[in-house]
């Protein structure tokens, strides 16, 4: 932290514009620059003062805080290489960005990041990559992390306020900002006596100067806390490495979706969203799939006509992924609000008669009664009914805006192409499956060797988003037809996995605003993707939003960053769960 001593040499200037030599006198005296210096238990080197007293900060320095104009999604730091100090080198290249947020109200058009060191630097070195970072010019403010005296992580921003002890002292206040080359920036709407300044020196240091000159009231630094996540707490959400990678699974820590900020952003309130699942059917009647949060909508068999029939366990496993509740059983979904529309249709082997136009019936069907989501976790044979039931969910669904079809891209990647239908229109999502440990999922290659066989997640030009693919726990049938004896499953996988993973995500994007277009959508979840694993993305052609790899198309996809870039809109007349003023 810079320090203050050549500020001396300033006082002689303040004492031009003084009115009274005694006023003066009592500035020069009450700045204790010195102090500031020294390091000890009284005279501690990172403080502010609260109620006449020092607080002692410690320097958090794993955790440094970013301001952008735009959404941080996954940062690359390789250029930044090593900070090079006097002790150990630190690799800012392995820093990860670890959620994004918008910023506060006063600051709608700008969101907030963490960055995560790879591991903990000295003193020196954290302040040394704090004011490298600072030199990027696309952020806006970049400010150190420190722990107050509770325990408690806060950010200590460029700004800090100060309050005058009558109206009259604002040109007292501008005489000590100019001294010390602070800005004046506003006057508090509320509480008139306050004003919010701003400096190139340290927030701490410039609170604890003009504090010190027994001018002002009271002087702070801006200080945000850091308020960690709230993850759901299921029984065994601590498995789910998709929504938080911790790294449980044997894999690589910060690899997964970001759900927790994601959840964090729309557990209070939202649109209800209707996702159709259309597979083997779902098992309604499970504890982590109930239906009776909203009023019902109408499931179908596409054979019989009548309701939702169990074909088999995979409907029920996909459906858990999206939207198993957030209610402390089992695991958490994706979209935990969001209401399942079952599609039952009779995906039973390879041989069933007319299942690509039963599978093209049930995307009309689902388009008719409503479905705002539609999850394909299957692969067909190609026929044009299917290619215009497709083509009109994206036209007409949802009242013209478009329906987000989402698609497994397959499990047969050793061949560099994606499967039937996830290539058969750019309008679809196409999804691969991602492992633990950030690489596409390809063979049984070492940290993908999951026990679960021998397979490839399919890739090529069509490939859009990856999402978790491999040991993904979810909701099961319990017993017979299920995959295992117990009502969930800790293993499933395929891009049959991934695909469910982006149509929560699709869904909790429309649940903060319901307005947007399927293709805008599509657009968000792709413009968020995170660029893991060891692959080179660049820009092509035809691929608008953002740079892009055969193997991993856009990335990783973003719960928290995608549903921190949607704006917020309300709409009257239609469901919402949680607590709305206007509805």
């Amino acid at each position: 932290m810079k320090m203050f001593k050549h500020h001396l040499l300033f006082i002689p200037i303040v004492l031009l514009l003084c009115t009274t030599i005694s006023s003066c006198t009592k500035f020069a005296e009450k700045v204790d620059i010195t102090s500031l210096d020294e390091r000890s238990v009284d005279n501690p080197k990172y403080f502010y003062y609260y109620k006449g007293k020092k607080r002692v900060l410690t320097p958090n320095t794993e955790l440094i805080n970013i301001v952008s104009k735009k959404i941080i999604v996954s940062e690359n730091f390789a250029k930044f290489g090593t900070v090079k100090t006097n002790e150990e080198k630190v690799e800012v290249s392995k820093a990860k960005t670890q959620s994004t947020i918008p910023s506060s109200s006063s600051q709608k058009q700008h969101y907030y990041g963490q960055l995560k060191l790879a591991k903990k630097a000295s003193e020196q070195e954290y302040f040394a990559i704090v004011n490298q970072l600072k030199k990027v010019d696309r952020y806006t403010d970049v400010y150190p992390t420190f722990i107050d005296p509770d325990g408690i992580p806060v950010g200590i921003s460029s700004l800090f306020n100060v309050e005058l002890q009558s109206p009259g002292d604002y040109e007292l206040l501008t005489q000590v900002a100019n001294t010390y080359g602070a800005i004046i920036v506003r006057q508090n709407e509320f509480m008139p006596l306050w004003y919010t300044l701003s400096s190139t020196e340290s927030a701490l240091d410039m609170a604890a100067l003009f504090y010190q000159t027994g001018y002002f009231s009271e002087t702070e630094p801006d200080i945000s806390m850091i308020y960690p996540l709230s993850c759901p707490t299921d029984e065994f959400f601590a498995n789910q490495w998709g929504a938080n990678n911790t790294a449980q699974m044997g894999g690589s820590a910060g690899v997964d979706i970001k759900l927790c900020g994601a959840l964090d952003q729309t557990r209070s309130t939202g649109a209800v969203i209707n996702v159709a699942v259309i597979d083997q059917g779902v098992d309604f009647s499970h504890e982590d799939l109930d239906m009776s949060l909203y009023p019902p909508i109408q499931n179908h068999d596409i054979v019989t006509g009548g309701d939702n029939m169990i074909r088999g366990p995979h409907g029920t496993a996909v459906a858990g992924i999206i939207a198993a509740r957030e209610n402390g059983k089992g695991i958490t979904g994706v979209a935990p609000w969001c209401r399942l529309m079952s599609v039952s249709v009779p995906f039973v082997g390879w041989a069933t008669p007319e299942i690509s136009m039963l599978a093209a019936d049930a995307i009309n069907w689902a388009v008719a009664h409503g479905a705002d989501v539609i999850n394909n976790s299957w692969g067909a044979i190609k026929i044009p009914s299917l290619d215009k039931a497709i083509a009109r969910a994206l036209a007409f669904g949802r009242n013209g805006k478009g329906c987000v079809l989402v698609f497994g891209a397959g499990n047969g990647g050793y061949r560099t192409d994606v499967e039937y239908p996830a290539n058969d229109n750019p309008g679809v999502l196409a999804v691969g499956a991602v492992t633990q440990c950030g690489t596409r999922k390809d063979g049984a290659i070492g940290c993908t060797d999951n026990g679960e066989g021998y397979w490839f997640s399919s890739y090529g030009p069509q490939l859009d988003v990856m999402a978790p693919g491999t040991l993904v726990p979810t909701t099961d049938i319990s017993g017979e037809p299920g995959y295992t004896p117990d009502k969930y499953i800790q293993n499933f996988w395929g891009t049959s996995a991934a695909c469910p993973h982006v149509s929560g995500i699709a869904a909790l994007i429309l649940s903060k605003n319901p307005t947007l277009y399927g293709y805008e959508v599509c657009n968000i979840i792709e413009s968020t993707a995170q660029k893991l694993g060891p692959y080179v993305y660049s820009n092509k052609a035809g691929r608008p939003n953002g740079t892009w790899h055969e193997q991993m198309g856009y990335g990783v996809v973003n719960a928290s960053a995608a549903v921190a870039a949607t704006q917020r809109v309300d709409v009257l007349g239609i469901l919402y769960y949680g607590n709305i003023s206007n509805h």
